[in-house]
């Protein structure tokens, strides 16, 4: 499996994915598997849904999107997204968002066909290098 972006040096086994899933997403959150008929994971989808901060609307945040590196480009990822709008909306969900580095043009693309757009920017800095 790996994540939306592209990282050559990093390899995941399935049940060392699955540990993770367990151990890491809480009840709390809702996880969206797929899988084919031979139970090969295929991708996910982690999200949380929580009452806006500023205003009452309720809002459910996609955390995390896995497609497995084999799979890229069959549509699981638009298939996870769709299931999640339609569990997002039945659930009544005012607003859907997520966040993906600036850098991520995959990332960014797949989310702009999904009708996503910008609204706002994060600022980070990176410490490690501070002295």
């Amino acid at each position: 499996m790996g994540p939306v972006w592209e990282d050559s040096e990093i390899e995941y086994d399935e049940e060392s994915l699955k540990k993770f899933i367990q151990s890491r997403f809480s009840k709390d959150r809702m996880m969206v598997v797929v899988q084919e008929d031979s139970d090969e994971l295929l991708g996910f989808l982690h999200s949380n849904t929580f009452e806006g901060a500023v205003s009452s609307d309720k809002v459910r945040e996609i955390l995390t999107i896995v497609i497995h590196l084999d799979h890229y480009g069959e549509g699981i990822g638009g298939k996870l997204m769709e299931k999640e709008r339609k569990d997002a909306k039945e659930k009544g969900v005012d607003i859907m968002k997520l966040e993906t580095l600036s850098n991520n043009e995959r990332a960014l693309n797949f989310y702009r066909e999904q009708d996503f757009s910008e609204k706002k920017k994060v600022m980070t800095k990176e410490l490690n290098d501070e002295k």
